[in-house]
């Protein structure tokens, strides 16, 4: 016996003309997935996170798509430079620049380190200060791990910090500033150690 599924109404038409409702609802927004309620099918935007991704090396504005509420941000802060140790003219290490996705989460930049001259000591990790809405996993001390290290010379900068957050109840169409860390300029003198510069932060967005 052959059917006629019809496309635009949840239905099938037998040859004897007959119809029976399939259940399935209409496909509503495009990207939508189908969600059962233990009775019945909806079409609904999808929970899972991570299915697509925009990253981020320098500053710009990230637009949540539609069907969108809820996103995994990677955000990484610029490492410190660092100190120069010897010789004259000894400068301390540049701070490296903050990362952040808006108001929703935010990570300083590491310190830089001081030079010989001024106490030659290394400089502070990055902190990591969370919105509402957002939580995470963080971390300030990621040295040589990651992008955001603390560069090397006579006396390190610091780690940008690092954090992995989960932002819910988002409006999609909403638009988010996205700033990125530059990693902070090595120490100068007129003879080595140098201060190396601090890695640069990134962002990482995935819904």
């Amino acid at each position: 016996m052959s059917t006629i599924i019809n496309g635009s109404s949840p239905s099938i038409t037998f040859s004897d003309s007959t119809t029976q409702s399939t259940g399935v609802p209409a496909p509503s927004t495009s990207g939508n997935v189908l969600t059962s309620n233990g009775s019945a099918w909806t079409s609904a935007a999808s929970a899972y996170v991570g299915a697509k991704g925009q990253s981020f090396t320098s500053g710009g504005t990230f637009t949540i798509p539609t069907g969108v509420t809820a996103l995994k941000v990677t955000v990484q802060s610029a490492g410190g430079g660092g100190g120069s140790g010897q010789g004259d003219g000894q400068t301390n290490g540049g701070n490296g620049g903050a990362s952040s996705f808006g108001t929703y989460v935010s990570c300083t930049g590491g310190g830089g380190g001081k030079c010989n001259a001024q106490g030659g000591t290394n400089g502070t990790n990055g902190s990591i200060t969370f919105g509402a809405g957002t939580s995470g996993f963080s971390a300030g001390g990621y040295v040589g791990m990651l992008p955001g290290y603390g560069a090397g010379g006579q006396f390190n900068g610091g780690a940008g910090a690092f954090s992995i957050a989960f932002i819910t109840g988002l409006t999609p169409g909403e638009t988010v500033t996205v700033t990125v860390g530059s990693g902070g300029a090595g120490g100068t003198s007129n003879e080595p150690p140098y201060g190396g510069a601090g890695g640069s932060g990134y962002v990482f967005v995935e819904w």
